[in-house]
């Protein structure tokens, strides 16, 4: 095993110790973004069931994977939507 200075040991624990802080924070920051994936995602679900009432499990399995950016801009369209075929163009669109 080599010989390991204090020095080095030092900058090896104030290393691991940032790598650790770095990893929590993008930890953290990937849980924020996923539930505000997820709240978007039940916000939409709620106004379009509203909307036209019970939707086909293939429509919704069709907006899940959205990215958040995508999910938002539906909520926005469907504001204009007046019919279930509104929102299935607008999903073969996006």
């Amino acid at each position: 095993m080599p010989y390991v200075t204090s020095v080095e040991r030092i900058g090896y624990q104030r290393g691991h110790l940032e790598g650790r802080e770095i990893g929590r924070e993008e930890g953290r920051e990937e849980g924020r973004e996923e539930g505000r994936h997820v709240e978007a995602f039940a916000l939409v679900q709620k106004l379009l069931r509203r909307r036209f009432g019970s939707l086909p499990p293939e429509v919704e399995e069709r907006i899940v994977p959205l990215p958040l950016e995508r999910i938002e801009a539906l909520g926005e369209a469907l504001l204009d939507f007046t019919a279930v075929t509104d929102l299935d163009a607008w999903l073969r669109r996006h």
